[in-house]
């Protein structure tokens, strides 16, 4: 595409000829020999109040233009605190919200630690009292082996310990010999 093209107008003081289309100049050209009184004229106090009249018809157009314009400005500006106001109100609730889960999250935490706490103190004295019995039952076991063996060791010292006599024989005639 050309590139970006300045507005242009017909220069008004070149000269017309049938076949030519005006001299076309640049809008940013100097205004150093523009005429500024060009379209004053002299007018009649009727052309004089008909301006007046579509100049008040304009000002007053304008004004309620201007008053739509004002009313508009000040509904958005109600809007835009409304805004601002829910805004404010939805990150407070978000961040209370936040805050709840995170207190619900370490109360979790502290009483799954709680827990485990007890179940380890639990299984501890769980394991205390297998370990008291364990003991109990060796205790049993070995006071009664002291036992069997102190028994043994008296019927066998008994045995040893009594005089070896001869069994007391009974009269009978067949062991007298000739009487």
């Amino acid at each position: 595409m050309a590139a970006a093209q300045r507005p242009k107008w017909i220069d008004p003081s070149s000269t017309w000829d049938d076949d030519d289309t005006g001299k076309v100049v640049d809008m940013n050209r100097s205004d150093s020999n523009v005429d500024r009184f060009h379209n004053h004229e002299d007018m009649s106090l009727e052309g004089m109040v008909r301006t007046i009249g579509e100049l008040q018809a304009s000002v007053e157009a304008m004004s309620g233009r201007l008053a739509a314009a004002e009313t508009g400005v000040a509904g958005v500006a109600q809007a835009t605190k409304d805004l601002g106001a829910g805004m404010f109100k939805m990150g407070d609730a978000v961040s209370k919200r936040v805050k709840t889960l995170e207190d619900a999250a370490a109360a979790a935490r502290e009483s799954a630690e709680a827990l485990a706490a007890a179940e380890k103190k639990r299984a501890a004295a769980q394991a205390k009292r297998q370990d008291g019995d364990r003991r109990l039952m060796f205790a049993a076991l070995a006071a009664a082996a002291v036992a069997i063996a102190v028994a043994g060791g008296a019927v066998f010292m008994s045995q040893q310990a009594a005089p070896h006599t001869p069994a007391p024989v009974l009269y009978s005639p067949s062991a007298s010999g000739g009487n």
